[in-house]
């Protein structure tokens, strides 16, 4: 097996990055039971939101920006009309665009399958902002630094996912849903050995048969 610098370097990337996420909190589980409903009031919110073919943001959750961007159904058809409205949040830099400290964005993917990046901004958008962020605060003159960065942070639903409409639920049942995530808290990591990996492929087959 070869090793390239590159992949030396990405290795080390995600090591530092995994401590000083460590010195600051505890990163939850990411295997937590997929909700059958978004949350009512999130609901609300989003209906709320106007789709549009570019992105247009409205303030929401206090702190967050939020827009619907509609894209096709089928990328690869010019005949079918259909379209979905991904449900995209942002978390805004604690400075402006124009800023020389802006850093730009940053886009989290929480993983899945049907995992939801607006869930998890909502829960830790502002653990995030400290861990990216520059330490200093943006707005004390006394600790100012040019090479100080401040980003957006920008997660959005994906298609058939949570707050993105139209939405789509393999395991309707609530109870099933349950069982579904517990059964594969306690499988083995997939490569760890043969029968992990296989046991993974069939449960991945059997659920996107559903």
């Amino acid at each position: 097996m070869t090793i390239t610098l590159g992949s030396l370097i990405t290795t080390y990337c995600a090591i530092v990055f995994s401590l000083r996420w460590a010195e600051v909190t505890p990163w939850p589980s990411f295997r937590r039971p997929i909700p059958s409903q978004p949350l009512q009031g999130w609901v609300s919110a989003w209906s709320l939101i106007l789709p549009a073919k570019r992105l247009v943001y409205s303030e929401c959750f206090e702190k967050y920006q939020c827009a619907r961007l509609e894209v096709p159904m089928d990328w690869n058809s010019t005949t079918d009309p259909d379209t979905v409205a991904l449900a995209v949040i942002k978390m805004p830099a604690r400075v402006p665009v124009t800023d020389p400290r802006y850093g730009g964005v940053i886009l989290i993917n929480p993983g899945g399958p049907r995992a939801s990046s607006v869930d998890r901004l909502l829960e830790q958008g502002s653990r995030l902002q400290k861990i990216l962020d520059s330490e200093n605060d943006p707005f004390d003159r006394s600790t100012f630094s040019p090479l100080d960065r401040y980003y957006d942070i920008l997660g959005f639903d994906g298609r058939e996912v949570n707050n993105t409409t139209p939405r789509f639920d393999c395991i309707p049942d609530p109870f099933a849903c349950q069982r579904w995530t517990l059964e594969t808290n306690y499988n083995d990591l997939v490569g760890s050995s043969d029968l992990a990996t296989k046991h993974a492929w069939s449960t991945a087959v059997t659920l996107s048969g559903t």
